[in-house]
């Protein structure tokens, strides 16, 4: 062999020392694995912790609108309750007006029958 050959050879053995040299361990991609897996880890965290803050807002936002709208109609309830009210109390005076009318009437009736001469009840 000569001695050009011998230098090509021990020159091709540095290369594949200096790869393998520079070959991570086991320990070494054990420790990336964990480092990025922790970091991962933080990263899916917070935005969980995001996505959880943004869902709050957003259903606390819908639950007033809510609120809001069961307001409204409460209100609207309390006036048809209160209308309701006002026109029982309207119908109760007319119908006590109207018994009074109709006994006055009967006393009436009564009153001319009894002049006329005709008995009661005919």
């Amino acid at each position: 062999m000569s001695e050009n050959e011998y230098s090509k050879i021990v020159e091709q053995l540095e290369k594949i020392y200096n790869r393998l040299d520079n070959t991570p361990t086991k320990d070494d991609l054990r420790t990336e694995i964990a480092s990025t897996t922790a970091s991962l880890r933080s990263d899916i965290t917070a935005e969980i912790a995001a996505v959880k803050e943004e869902t709050m807002r957003h259903t606390g936002i819908l639950i007033e609108a809510v609120e809001h709208k069961i307001d409204i109609v409460i209100e609207g309830i309390m006036t048809v309750n209160q209308k309701l009210d006002r026109r029982m109390e309207e119908n109760e005076k007319e119908h006590d007006r109207l018994d009074k009318r109709i006994l006055i009437n009967t006393a009436e009736i009564s009153s001319l029958d009894r002049r006329v001469g005709m008995p009661e009840g005919k």
